[in-house]
């Protein structure tokens, strides 16, 4: 590659990109124009690899706005088959111009894709539940050691801003060649930063100059495929990328005035407004009242009012659908300045994104919006486009970084405030707490009645999923939660308490059927329910090749109440477990009564994100988790009152020094 341009070295733990530019694309000739390469064809793998990608063609001009990709892939075996299943989401405001592809076989045969292989597909995107549409479609005839290459053209109107344009340098296989490009006006000065994870070199930028416009352009080679494990960053948080900066906005105060124009049009402030507001708060009183039911409100009602507002005020809906998911933070601090309090607009770049360096200002980096409110000297912030309880960030917003477009109201000053980052919950603040009564039956069968509670993150997370659904949708969710643990389990009752999206609680009972061993004629094993978190230990690779992420810190604290049945003593029960090291804590107790066994348990996850170096540190911690889980209580049927012993098998042992623990 040396010769051709300059180059952009990256090594080391570097993270960022998301893109809020005006975005488009033009290539020069469409490459499945070009006739096939036989050398291609009779390509063999070199490295074990499904397939790989020969050549991916981004390019971006900006006006008027068009993108246009190309992308051609070899096809090795039946691994990569899936590579053939194509989905493209079109930015709002812009419609599909070009569709173009083909499936060669080894021997050189062509299969066109047909119009009739596409069909439309929809999605709601982000916190703000943007409604994203696209094609999709599957490549034709598709056989090992064949080729496969698609291409396609998207435009928007003339001045159309989009929210996104994310390219990334890597993919889940190996890619060969790889260029971006994006078309500028021959003025527009601009500042670009490169963003891995992983050492490879890009060659770029590179400028190429016409007489109103220029093309910059970077391109890679040989970039290895990205190995997906078991609780890594999101993707695109790790996936190596370019931020492209127009000069114009080349600061975090230029940023601010910029997004401020941009977002003006939303805040409203008339007497219908107020009317509104009014309206929403009813009889509240404290300011806390007020805010918790303007904030209800926008959860449950917020979308549809938002709408009609925009609609109300000239907004067509590529305008509200761009604007969509920041509308609803904007909407929340209107809301409230017209009941007297205060609130400002934050700027989010949050943990499904990489990293953001304050070192390049760039508004590229934040991707999303939430509230802030000024009370006793410190900000609480707030976010209605999620499904969180008031007061409770999305773990994706947790130890990201933001900005405040208005006042900081904690240092007086006026004009932007510097970057910072948003606090990440102590695991005792997303607690789960669950209570289970466990009946047997003579003939070794069992029963349960589960209460749960859930705090913090847990609560967003359950609200998230049952909010919207029908209580038979809500039904099936449960019996494919509790049959995750319990794969005999028949659900017999079921409620959720998630009124008000305050902390919802759920209750359930099930039957396990012939669930428990049995050890003997006289003797039943009986499990206790295996913890939540992860029931076997997912880490089982020697080494790591990504961090291990946990999206939030938790804490589930669990108490299990046996009630033994008649002419059956305990036999044997665990010893204590008292497992802790960096990475957490796993506290085990069982303690039998005269007709029961009572056992709790604590889990605390204590660190969110571990390099590939403490690895071993986490695979510990959840080896003793899933040792946790194999445990078994062994009750004994008649024959007197036997002694009481505990088990010794299995120990599971403590990095801290804090006991030891057994399996019966």
């Amino acid at each position: 590659m040396t010769g051709r341009g300059p180059f952009l070295r990256c090594s080391g733990w570097l993270a960022g990109l998301s893109f809020i530019m005006l975005i488009s694309g033009c290539l020069a000739k469409h490459p499945l124009s070009l006739p096939v390469d036989p050398a291609e064809l009779a390509r063999t793998p070199s490295g074990g690899e499904g397939a790989v990608v020969l050549d991916r063609v981004w390019e971006t001009e900006i006006s008027p706005p068009k993108v246009r990709f190309y992308t051609r892939i070899k096809i090795f075996d039946t691994r990569a088959h899936d590579a053939a299943k194509v989905e493209i989401l079109l930015p709002r405001g812009t419609r599909l111009t070009k569709l173009t592809g083909r499936t060669i076989h080894p021997d050189g045969k062509v299969f066109p894709l047909k119009s009739s292989d596409v069909y439309e597909v929809r999605h709601f995107v982000g916190r703000g539940k943007v409604l994203l549409k696209g094609k999709a479609f599957t490549m034709p005839a598709v056989v090992d050691g064949a080729i496969i290459e698609y291409g396609y053209e998207y435009k928007g109107a003339r001045n159309t801003y989009f929210t996104r344009s994310t390219n990334y340098l890597q993919d889940t296989i190996p890619i060969e060649r790889l260029s971006y490009a994006v078309k500028l006006d021959r003025r527009d000065s601009y500042a670009s930063r490169l963003y891995c994870w992983k050492s490879f070199e890009v060659e770029g930028p590179k400028e190429e100059k016409g007489l109103f416009s220029k093309w910059v352009r970077w391109q890679v080679e040989k970039v290895p495929a990205l190995k997906i494990e078991p609780f890594m960053p999101p993707m695109e948080a790790i996936l190596p990328s370019i931020d492209v900066r127009l000069g114009r906005l080349s600061s975090w105060a230029s940023i601010r005035r910029h997004m401020q124009r941009l977002l003006a049009p939303i805040h409203w402030k008339d007497r219908t407004f107020r009317r509104a507001a009014e309206g929403i708060i009813g009889n509240a009183a404290t300011p806390a009242e007020k805010i918790d039911r303007i904030y209800r409100y926008l959860q449950e009602e917020g979308v549809a009012i938002f709408r009609e507002v925009l609609a109300s005020r000239g907004f067509d809906d590529v305008g509200a659908e761009e604007i969509m998911r920041f509308g609803m933070n904007l909407f929340f601090v209107s809301l409230l300045a017209e009941v007297g309090i205060t609130a400002e607009p934050v700027l989010v770049a949050d943990q499904r994104r990489p990293a953001l360096v304050e070192t390049f200002p760039s508004a590229n980096q934040f991707d999303g919006m939430i509230s802030a409110v000024f009370r006793d000297g410190a900000y609480t912030f707030y976010d209605p486009s999620s499904s969180c309880p008031a007061g409770v960030l999305p773990w994706e917003v947790q130890g990201g970084k933001g900005m405040i477009l208005g006042v900081d109201r904690r240092k007086g000053e006026r004009g932007g405030t510097p970057i910072f980052p948003f606090p990440i919950a102590a695991p005792a603040e997303n607690l789960l707490e669950r209570r289970t009564f466990l009946r047997i039956g003579e003939d070794g069968s069992a029963s349960a009645e589960i209460v749960e509670k859930h705090a913090g993150q847990h609560a967003c997370n359950i609200l998230d999923a049952l909010s919207d659904l029908s209580p038979e949708r809500r039904r099936r969710w449960m019996e494919e939660r509790i049959r995750s643990r319990h794969p005999l389990a028949r659900l017999t009752k079921f409620s959720a308490d998630t009124e008000g999206r305050r902390i919802p609680k759920i209750t359930y009972t099930a039957s396990l059927g012939p669930y428990l061993e049995r050890g003997g004629a006289r003797r039943l094993l009986l499990p206790l329910f295996p913890l939540s978190y992860p029931q076997k230990n997912p880490f089982l690779s020697e080494e790591r090749q990504t961090p291990v992420f946990f999206p939030f810190l938790d804490a589930r604290g669990e108490k299990e109440i046996i009630l033994i049945p008649p002419d059956f003593e305990v036999e044997r029960f665990p010893d204590p477990i008292h497992f802790e090291n960096e990475m957490g804590k796993l506290l085990l107790e069982c303690r039998p009564g005269r007709r029961q066994i009572t056992c709790r348990r604590l889990f605390v996850l204590k660190t969110r994100t571990i390099p590939p170096a403490r690895y071993r540190e986490v695979k510990a911690f959840f080896e003793a988790v899933a040792r946790a889980n194999r445990i078994r209580i062994i009750l004994r049927k008649g024959g007197g009152n036997p002694a009481i012993g505990r088990g010794t098998e299995n120990s599971i042992g403590s990095s801290s020094g804090g006991g030891h623990g057994g399996n019966g």
